[in-house]
């Protein structure tokens, strides 16, 4: 599967799960933006919108995240030392083609469409 065109930015994260709120931290570093109060907004040469974290206690935390894309990303997680469940819920909506993988899962299509929800990854 080829990877849509349209976008001329792209962006690349690499990284090691941790509770959300260290992710966010390593995230926000990476796309030169401050996290204030658990919370990135987004620069607009990545996305509009906002991504939030939280730790509820040590071992349960969430992301929240609402944004629409202006660059090409890509995610990849590096396996961790330590046992994690990491169970994800997303809707994803698209005006073009979208190729999306999480694991063995990959999507194509040129609809909107929801992934809901994804087998936990350990």
């Amino acid at each position: 599967m080829n990877m849509p065109t349209s976008m001329t930015n792209s962006l690349i994260f690499n990284y090691q799960q941790e509770d959300y709120e260290k992710w966010l931290k390593k995230f926000g570093a990476h796309i030169n933006v401050q996290t204030l109060s658990g919370r990135v907004d987004y620069p607009a040469h990545v996305a509009i919108g906002y991504a939030k974290a939280k730790v509820i206690e040590r071992g349960l935390s969430y992301r929240i995240v609402n944004y629409s894309l202006t660059s090409d990303q890509e995610y990849k997680r590096i396996p961790s030392e330590k046992f994690q469940l990491l169970i994800y819920f997303y809707e994803l909506n698209f005006d073009a083609k979208c190729h999306c993988k999480v694991g063995n899962t990959v999507v194509e299509s040129s609809d909107g469409f929801s992934l809901l929800p994804l087998s936990p990854i350990v």
